[in-house]
């Protein structure tokens, strides 16, 4: 019999070997280059693309322009893709604070460096965003949320958004909004890099990374190192008070493989990400309880995954794709005065997620078609202990078995107005099946429908549409916490999504412009509803509807001296269901959702020098339900600072940043209880050789 940590062990040793395997391959002489020269082969990246100059497929090539590719996935719908810049990987900077940026995202941070960030996208909760990292989903639906500090800046090239509906060719994407985090880039010479960085609040940092690029290997190495004190005066309603107990420890390794070959004429793209991170944590006492004082309150967490990409063009016109990918992730908290909890003083919970994808994609003329499958495992365990003895225990698995299908064409119109139609549809069968689940039906069929119109001969007005449908589950703390009378929370229901954007792209020499508006509804929302003797529980009564605008001027180039970007969002999230006729919190605001946000952002990078500058401002938010105008949070505008100056000696290239962080100094809340840190200075020396 195999117990369950033989077949963990399994899992992770047969997704080792299959990277091992076609890396042997390469090595052994084994592998079939044509004119010595291997491509990317990638379809989901470069479809429609020619595969090397000797050997020719019947597949368009698509127009990459700037940083945004222009094919099927985005002509029908809204996708950012964020380069990420020198500056940003030298400060190390948060992979949530690099996209809090763009239009319609809402950063929720909970306190200083290596606390917890959430992101809220289009007025929804942070539960209603999907991480996606080489083709695998890395967000456990059990566990809620996902936080974005646990990723830094360097560990990554770039970032791609997908705020409405997804229309990615080889996958079909149930949950709301989607971010996909990207550690592969192509290298034309190996280099071995080391940054320094000290800072504000004690903050101190090592990274350690080397490329290494072959005729048809890329490999790429990363080993972080990040301590802070993260001390800092703050005020509150009038008062100066001292935040404490909130030292960080945090430790990150990563290793990305792209190895692209031919074996027995046949073209293989095989990419392999693995990460492992380790991250303590101090809980100040006025977060934990509210309570203005120190506490002993720690955080760790432990988190790892494994995912390999394997891409095989079979034939000039079909690709097969196949996604295996292990996540886990532990999360202890260490409360022995029970500041956090009067009955337990250690909570103790772990998820993992073992996920595989299939699909198989014809290309026919303009149209590409798509067939998969693909299945998840995702268990999630808690349990508390007090005074040593266990006090209570909660286990829950959850598998997942989906069918999904695409059909992406361009059809050319040729016309005077029209110059060319695209069309997207999506469509997917899921049956999901768990220990415990509530009454609700476990099989569900989600779909979506875009439009894209190429506008006149030069082709640089776009206009796109889209509407799908979507189904959250209950998470693991809506399933199981906060019930009077039953173990489990059994009569919760599926939330569904109907998701609607519209948009207008237009790209000129010296500038590009996007205007979306959004509409999203989400029914049967599950709220936390109070009862007697101040318990909450989670029950379907509500309904949210968010519409608003996004407007995005960006790739301005007014000068030699800046490029310049523009972002604005009006959002308009609220209650649309009463709970009563007393309901007071009807058609209000959500809370800590601003209905306004904008950006401005001006940067520039010569020959030796480069700066950035951007400024943020959030509108008031409310942190009560009602929108009592005595709980709001005020507006608040955010300067950062950062510039850099690179030389070389010899062989050894040298950049020396400084950033100057919350310019102003301003005392600020983004969640209340939680206050955030004022001005902050950082300087980083990064020094690389070729």
């Amino acid at each position: 019999m195999i117990n369950k940590n033989s077949l963990h062990k399994i899992k992770v040793f047969s997704l080792i070997l299959l990277s091992v395997f076609a890396f042997k391959i390469q090595v052994n002489g084994s592998t079939l280059l044509i004119n010595n020269q291997v491509t990317d082969s990638s379809f989901t990246s470069k479809y429609l693309a020619e595969f090397d100059s000797v050997k020719q497929f019947q597949m368009k090539e698509i127009l990459i322009e700037g940083n945004r590719e222009q094919n099927f996935e985005n002509a029908t719908s809204t996708k950012r893709i964020l380069e990420i810049s020198e500056i940003a990987k030298s400060t190390s900077t948060s992979v949530g604070n690099i996209i809090s940026t763009l239009p319609g995202i809402i950063l929720k941070s909970y306190g200083a460096e290596g606390s917890l960030q959430t992101i809220s996208i289009r007025g929804s909760g942070s539960e209603y965003v999907t991480v996606f990292l080489n083709g695998m989903n890395i967000s456990n639906s059990l566990s809620g949320a996902f936080d974005f500090s646990k990723f830094s800046s360097e560990e990554f090239s770039s970032i791609e958004v997908s705020a409405g509906n997804d229309f990615a060719v080889n996958d079909f994407v149930d949950v709301g909004s989607i971010i996909r985090l990207n550690p592969f880039s192509k290298n034309d010479s190996s280099s071995y890099k080391i940054n320094f960085l000290t800072g504000s609040f004690g903050l101190n940092a090592i990274n350690l990374s080397t490329n290494h690029s072959f005729p048809s290997i890329d490999i790429k190495i990363n080993l972080s190192k990040k301590q802070a004190k993260n001390n800092f005066t703050y005020e509150f309603e009038g008062k100066s008070y001292e935040r404490t107990n909130a030292e960080l420890e945090k430790s990150h390794f990563n290793v990305a493989l792209s190895n692209k070959f031919f074996l027995w004429g046949t073209s293989i793209n095989l990419k392999t990400y693995f990460s492992i991170g380790e991250k303590n944590l101090g809980l100040p006492g006025f977060i934990s309880a509210n309570r203005h004082y120190s506490s002993n309150v720690k955080q760790i967490e432990e988190n790892y995954f494994i995912v390999t990409n394997l891409e095989l063009l079979a034939s000039n016109s079909h690709l097969i794709n196949f996604v295996s990918g292990l996540s886990s992730e532990r999360l202890i908290i260490d409360d022995p005065n029970l500041t956090i909890n009067h009955y337990s003083q250690n909570f103790n919970s772990k998820g993992s997620t073992y996920s595989l994808k299939l699909s198989s994609i014809y290309s026919l003329n303009n149209f590409l078609f798509n067939n998969g499958i693909k299945f998840s495992n995702e268990e999630l365990s808690y349990n508390e202990n007090a005074e040593s003895r266990l006090w209570r225990e909660f286990k829950y698995k959850r598998n997942i078995l989906g069918f999904f299908s695409n059909l992406s064409g361009r059809v050319p119109l040729n016309s005077s107005f029209i110059e060319t139609l695209t069309l997207n549809l999506g469509g997917n069968y899921s049956i999901s099946t768990g220990q415990k689940s509530t009454t609700e039906k476990n099989d569900f069929f989600n779909y979506k429908i875009g439009l894209g119109f190429d506008l006149f001969a030069d082709q640089k007005l776009k206009l796109y549409s889209n509407y799908g449908s979507s189904i959250r589950e209950p998470n693991f703390y809506e399933i199981y916490f906060n019930r009077l009378n039953a173990p489990f929370n059994k009569e919760l229901k599926n939330e569904s999504i109907l998701n609607f954007e519209a948009g207008a792209n237009l790209e000129l020499s010296d500038m590009k412009f996007e205007l979306v508006y959004f509409d999203r509804t989400i029914k049967s929302k599950i709220v936390w509803y109070p009862q007697r003797v101040a318990i909450f529980s989670p029950r379907n009564i509500g309904k949210i509807i968010s519409n608003g605008i996004e407007v995005r001027w960006y790739d301005i180039k007014l000068s030699e001296l800046f490029d310049a970007e523009l972002n604005y969002t009006y959002t308009n999230s609220v209650k649309a269901s009463k709970m009563s006729e007393s309901d007071n919190t009807f058609n209000k605001q959500l809370i800590y959702l601003p209905r306004h946000k904008a950006s401005l952002i001006i940067n520039r990078e010569f020959d030796n020098f480069r700066y950035s500058i951007d400024v943020n401002f959030y509108s008031e938010r409310f942190y009560s339900e009602d929108n009592d105008p005595s709980y709001v949070l005020p507006a608040v505008i955010l300067a950062n600072v950062s510039g850099g100056y690179k030389f070389q000696i010899s062989h050894l290239k040298i950049l020396l940043q400084m950033g100057v962080f919350n310019l102003t100094n301003e005392n600020y809340f983004l969640i209340q209880s939680y206050p955030m840190p004022g001005r902050e200075f950082r300087l980083s020396i990064n020094m690389e050789i070729n």
